[in-house]
């Protein structure tokens, strides 16, 4: 009886202390960081002068791994850092941990902190022509990234249908794809996506 009311003061008692001392922890420790992808950039005007409202974030869930999206309230940031921002970083950022208890999926989660990375994981994809809207939805479904249209004003092969630049979390990520590419009988080729310069192309 005795070791049993002493087992239950240590419980409440390490409760009390826990509840006492999360509110010390700084901001810092109260954080989640995350991996994302930056696929949206939401702009307000206010006064007259043009800012930044919001951001999206392509990233996985936790626990399923799934595909998940995160929208950010900018308000915590200074505006004039924000106009770095490119759709397609990769970034690190950290999220209070309590936005995440609370949201509701109605309002953006305030944004700690940020950080973008110099690496990028991008394929450029080029598909045959006159590939119909449920085959490239099928051939999407079986990777794990972000996808937008990529527009260019050189004059395409006949062979030449979309484009479009994926955007991978990892490394790992993208190099599965590859294989899937390969074998898909609706692409048309493939690269190593750079702005500049484009590099280990595969051709089908």
């Amino acid at each position: 009886m005795l070791l049993k009311m002493t087992i239950t003061k240590i419980i409440i008692y390490f409760f009390v202390i826990l509840f006492c001392t999360f509110p010390l922890l700084s901001e810092e420790e109260r954080v989640l960081s995350i991996h994302g992808i930056l696929v949206e950039i939401k702009k307000e005007n206010l006064n007259g002068k043009e800012g930044i409202q919001s951001i999206t974030i392509y990233s996985k869930a936790p626990v399923s791994n799934k595909p998940i999206r995160y929208q950010l309230d900018t308000y915590l940031i200074d505006p004039n850092e924000l106009e770095n921002f490119k759709i397609g970083d990769l970034m690190e950022i950290k999220i209070p941990a309590y936005a995440i208890m609370s949201n509701d999926g109605k309002d953006g989660i305030p944004l700690y902190s940020y950080s973008i990375s110099k690496e990028k994981y991008e394929i450029l994809l080029t598909l045959k022509k006159k590939v119909s809207p449920r085959k490239i939805g099928q051939l999407f479904k079986m990777g794990s990234f972000h996808f937008t249209e990529f527009y260019t004003e050189n004059l395409k092969k006949k062979e030449e249908g979309k484009k479009y630049i994926l955007h991978f979390l990892n490394s790992e990520d993208q190099k599965k794809f590859y294989s899937i590419l390969e074998r898909s009988r609706i692409v048309y080729s493939f690269q190593l996506f750079n702005p500049v310069s484009k590099i280990q192309e595969n051709q089908n």
